[in-house]
């Protein structure tokens, strides 16, 4: 049993295992302490009962959860082929960045490329290869992209899986920091 109080209209309970079926009993308590009643005739229960994975919608953006690890770089909006994208994620070139996602979603939907703000000079090898792991196994390792290579859609199997890393390897002078190439990971959706 966990009792707890809020002044406020929002509860904050972590660490519920998401296929548990949970109960929560919820009324409403005066400053002085009295607690809400109802007529002997009304016989409905205060609570709800939920499990976490009941309450998530069917597709949820990565980019709105908060890592568990990693470092993306700076943050910014991802900028692809000139159109804006504020709901992605960018990471820099030899960064890794990891969300628990608790075996909860299926398919891992994403579109990634090189950020059009990324500092390459003209004529530069510099790519960046970009990978998903799911529980530290490799699930995707694309091909090297240049900053003039065409972004490559993604639609991956990450059913079972419950951390979810998302890499970005450089070669040939990608750089670090500011001086380099950044990955663009594009509208990345969980799905049920």
């Amino acid at each position: 049993i966990l009792k707890g109080y809020s002044p406020s209209t929002g509860f904050i309970i972590e660490k519920l295992d998401p296929s548990v079926e949970y109960k929560a009993d919820v009324r409403t308590v005066w400053s002085d302490g009295e607690i809400n009643k109802r007529s002997e005739s009304d016989t409905r229960e205060f609570g709800m009962r939920f499990t976490i994975n009941s309450l998530l919608p069917t597709e949820l953006s990565l980019s709105d959860l908060s890592p568990v690890s990693g470092n993306m770089g700076p943050a910014r909006q991802a900028t692809l082929r000139g159109d804006k994208y504020p709901n992605s994620i960018v990471t820099m070139g030899g960064r890794e960045v990891s969300y628990k996602i608790e075996g909860l979603f299926k398919i891992f939907s994403v579109t990634v490329g090189i950020d059009d703000n990324s500092f390459v000079p003209d004529g530069s090898e510099a790519s960046l290869v970009f990978q998903v792991i799911g529980d530290g196994k490799l699930i995707y390792s694309g091909p090297a992209l240049k900053k003039s290579g065409e972004p490559i859609k993604l639609n991956l199997d990450i059913n079972g899986v419950n951390t979810l890393t998302l890499k970005t390897l450089s070669s040939g002078g990608a750089g670090y920091g500011r001086r380099g190439l950044m990955g663009d990971w594009i509208k990345p959706l969980l799905l049920k």
